[in-house]
C-alpha cells in the first residue's frame, strides 16, 4: 500500500510538472513577465550591468583588482568575471551552446530556465504534500524544504557545468598558446591564426575563437569580440591571455615571446 501511495504521488507530481512546463514554455505572453519578475525582485538581478564601463576589457577595475580586465570577484561567485551575475553567465552559456540540458530537459532561453526552476520547485512541494495527504500525515515543513532544494538544484547544476567549462579551457590553454605562437612565427596574423585553430581543432577554446570570428564578421571591434569571448570563458587565465594578445596588437610588442612566456607559466601552474 505504501509503495502504491508513493508511486501515485510521484505520478501526480510528474504529470503536473510536465503539463505546466509545456504550457508556460510555449506561452509567449508569460515568458517576458517571468524574466521581469526575477529582475524586479532582485533574485538574480544583474548588478554588474552598470559596471561594464568600469570593469570591462579595458576598464578601471582590473584583472587582479586595480587595472585592466576582470571583475571584483571570481567566476564562481554571484558576481563573476567582469561583474557579471549568475543570470549573465547563464545567458552567455545559452548563447554559446544554443541550449543546455538540465535533468533531461532542454533549456533554450533564460526565461525557460526560470520557468523550469519555478515549476520544479512547485512539483517538489506538491510531491511531498500529496504523499503526506495520502499517508494522513502533516508533511508541510518537509514539502517546503523539498521545494527549496528543487528550486536551487538547476542553478547548482549549471554552476557545475560552468566550472567544468572553465577547467577544460584552463587545460587546453598551454597547447593553444604554443600553437598560436607557432602560427604567428610562420607568418600568419592574429586573426588568421585564430581562424586556423577553430577550423582545425575541437575544444572549448576553438569554440570561443569561432565566436570571436563571428563577432568580427558581424561588424564588432576586436576589443568587443575579445571581451565577449573572455566573459564566455569563465576563466581568469584565459582572460589574461586574450588581454595580452589584444594589447600586444595595439602596442606592437613581439607577441611570439610573450606567448611563450605565458605558456611556460600556465604549464608550471598546472604541474
Amino acid at each position: 500500500m505504501n509503495i502504491f501511495i508513493i508511486i501515485l504521488s510521484i505520478s501526480i507530481s510528474v504529470f503536473v510538472f510536465i503539463v505546466l512546463y509545456i504550457l508556460l514554455k510555449h506561452s509567449a505572453t508569460l515568458r517576458p513577465y517571468v524574466l521581469k519578475f526575477y529582475e524586479s525582485r532582485g533574485i538574480f538581478k544583474n548588478r554588474g550591468k552598470n559596471n561594464s564601463a568600469r570593469n570591462g576589457f579595458n576598464g578601471n577595475k582590473g584583472f587582479n583588482g586595480n587595472a585592466g580586465f576582470g571583475g571584483n570577484t571570481g567566476a564562481d561567485g554571484d558576481r563573476g568575471l567582469n561583474g557579471n551575475t549568475f543570470t549573465s553567465k547563464v545567458k552567455l552559456l545559452l548563447e554559446s551552446r544554443g541550449r543546455i540540458n538540465i535533468l533531461g530537459f532542454r533549456i533554450k532561453s533564460i526565461e525557460e530556465f526560470f520557468i523550469f526552476k519555478i515549476i520544479l520547485s512547485a512539483s517538489g512541494f506538491l510531491l511531498v504534500l500529496t504523499a503526506g495527504f495520502l499517508f494522513s500525515g502533516n508533511l508541510l515543513l518537509y514539502a517546503a524544504l523539498t521545494a527549496a532544494i528543487f528550486y536551487f538544484l538547476p542553478s547548482e547544476i549549471l554552476k557545475g557545468k560552468i566550472k567544468a567549462i572553465s577547467k577544460k579551457i584552463l587545460n587546453e590553454l598551454p597547447d593553444i598558446i604554443d600553437l598560436l605562437a607557432s602560427l604567428i612565427n610562420a607568418g600568419l596574423t592574429i586573426d588568421e591564426a585564430l581562424a586556423y585553430i577553430f577550423k582545425n581543432l575541437n575544444g572549448e577554446i576553438p569554440r570561443l575563437f569561432k565566436i570571436y570570428n563571428i563577432k568580427i564578421l558581424e561588424g564588432g571591434t576586436r576589443k568587443e569580440a575579445f571581451d565577449h569571448i573572455g566573459k564566455m570563458s569563465y576563466c581568469t587565465e584565459f582572460l589574461s591571455f586574450i588581454k595580452v594578445v589584444y594589447q600586444s596588437e595595439i602596442i606592437g610588442n613581439p607577441i611570439k615571446e610573450v606567448l611563450k612566456d605565458l605558456s611556460r607559466v600556465y604549464r608550471n601552474n598546472q604541474r
